[in-house]
């Protein structure tokens, strides 16, 4: 029979995977959403080369709100952030899965919880900071949590 504790954090582990989840998808649409803008704007730039359909005002606004969403992309890391919230929801996944089917404590599964949030949340930092490189995947996997 499982304690109240256990059930509290199995619901709370159900919730911030369901959470998490569904930001990395809105992020990833966003990131493609975006992408589509641009190249559709690009796309009408190349066009105009042949066609002369618009005058130089307007293909200068093109072109630079094809640049704008380009910036947007870049600075909003939404691909970064996508990457984020699955890596928090798998790791959650992995602990629901250890409380439910192995015989761990909730004492270790609320320490790992701690941890997992203290090394998200230093990525999210470096995720938050401008100018860092969007190589996120060396920062998780190339052990440079933190540094």
């Amino acid at each position: 029979m499982k304690d109240e504790k256990q059930q509290e954090i199995e619901r709370y582990l159900e919730n911030q995977i369901n959470m998490h989840c569904n930001y990395s998808m809105y992020k990833r649409i966003i990131d493609v959403m975006l992408l589509l803008i641009a190249i559709f704007l690009g796309g009408l730039v190349v066009v105009n080369i042949g066609t002369k359909q618009f005058n130089a005002d307007q293909l200068s606004a093109l072109t630079g709100l094809s640049a704008i969403v380009l910036t947007v992309i870049r600075w909003g890391r939404f691909q970064e952030q996508a990457k984020w919230n699955k890596l928090k929801q798998r790791q959650f996944e992995m602990l629901l899965r250890k409380l439910k089917y192995e015989s761990i404590s909730v004492p270790e599964i609320s320490a790992n919880i701690s941890q997992i949030q203290e090394n998200l949340e230093r990525i999210r930092i470096w995720l938050d900071t401008p100018g860092q490189t969007s190589d996120m995947n060396s920062k998780i996997h190339g052990n440079k949590i933190g540094n």
